[in-house]
C-alpha cells in the first residue's frame, strides 16, 4: 500500500497536480479514535489536517446495505483470524 500511494503520487507531480488527498481521516486528532492508525499511515507521507464536509452513504436497497455493513465485518474479521491461525501454523 506505501509504495502504491508513493507511485501515484509521484505520477501526480509529475501530471503537475499540487495536492493529493488520502481522502479520510478522524474528525479530531485523537488516539483514541478507531481512524488514529489511518491518519498515521497518512501522516508519514506527510499529510496536513484538513477538515472537509463528511461522506455519507445513500443506499439504493437497505437490504443489501444491511447486508454490506452487517455482515461484512464478520466475514472480513473471519478471514484475518484464519489468515493469522494459518501464518502461526
Amino acid at each position: 500500500n506505501h509504495l502504491l500511494q508513493w507511485e501515484a503520487m509521484r505520477l501526480a507531480r509529475t501530471a503537475g497536480c499540487t495536492a493529493y488527498d488520502l481522502w479520510g481521516a478522524p474528525d479530531t486528532l485523537d488516539e483514541s479514535d478507531s481512524m488514529w492508525g489511518v491518519w498515521r499511515f497518512k501522516e508519514g507521507f506527510g499529510a496536513q489536517f484538513a477538515l472537509h464536509i463528511g461522506a455519507w452513504d445513500y443506499p439504493v436497497s437497505s437490504a443489501q446495505y444491511r447486508l454490506y455493513t452487517d455482515a461484512m465485518p464478520r466475514v472480513l474479521d473471519l478471514m484475518r483470524r484464519r489468515h493469522q491461525r494459518d501464518r502461526s501454523v
